[in-house]
């Protein structure tokens, strides 16, 4: 099991700084087939909205950024190609979830 910490840093919108670093964990054998990619990208998608809707509760536009932000880093920081894909063309097909 891994986990990933994308920091606060960068996602100080102009309501102000994370109170907190966002944390996800995840195994590496969780990305091997299309099902488990896509499964884990909603995860992923889940808990960064759960966690900017906490840090910007009134804020929803700045919640929706600060979730696709980490989403973003955190799709980077994994480095899978997969992902990596799938991502994009979940952003390029207007899917976002």
């Amino acid at each position: 099991m891994k986990s990933l910490v994308v920091a606060a840093v960068g996602l100080a919108c102009s309501a102000g700084a994370l109170a907190q670093d966002f944390r996800f964990d995840y195994a590496v054998g969780d990305l091997v087939s299309p099902a488990q990619i896509a499964s884990m990208h909603a995860e992923l998608e889940a808990a960064a909205q759960e966690f900017c809707a906490d840090q910007y509760p009134r804020k929803i536009r700045v919640a929706q950024k600060c979730a696709e932000i980490i989403v973003s880093d955190a799709v980077s920081q994994i480095g899978n190609p997969r992902l990596t894909a799938y991502t994009e063309g979940q952003v390029t097909s207007g899917r976002e979830s």
